[in-house]
């Protein structure tokens, strides 16, 4: 990924999307690069594209038990980042 280094470099945003939601290739990928971008780089906000109401309910759960787990943050996403390709980026967040 280091190709993408001096493209990179002057950036303040960095927006990844996908052809399809479900394929877990990207999903693999983009964690690989959601994990350079913050250790290379120095990115450090990761937003996600989905259901405000979900984002609001594990920041509710997670006020009252900051120490929940991937498995447990995964279960109020609905798809697509409730899936086991996701898991990997939610242990490296929390």
């Amino acid at each position: 990924m280091k190709f993408s280094s001096p493209r990179l470099l002057d950036k303040q945003y960095v927006f990844l999307g996908e052809s399809s939601h479900g394929i877990s290739e990207y999903s693999q990928t983009k964690v690989r690069l959601i994990k350079y971008l913050h250790e290379e780089l120095g990115f450090d906000v990761v937003l996600f594209e989905g259901n405000i109401g979900d984002g609001a309910a594990v920041s509710a759960k997670s006020s009252i038990n900051p120490y929940m787990s991937s498995n447990e943050i995964l279960t109020e996403f609905l798809s697509p980042w409730n899936n086991q390709e996701t898991k990997p980026l939610i242990d490296y967040l929390i």
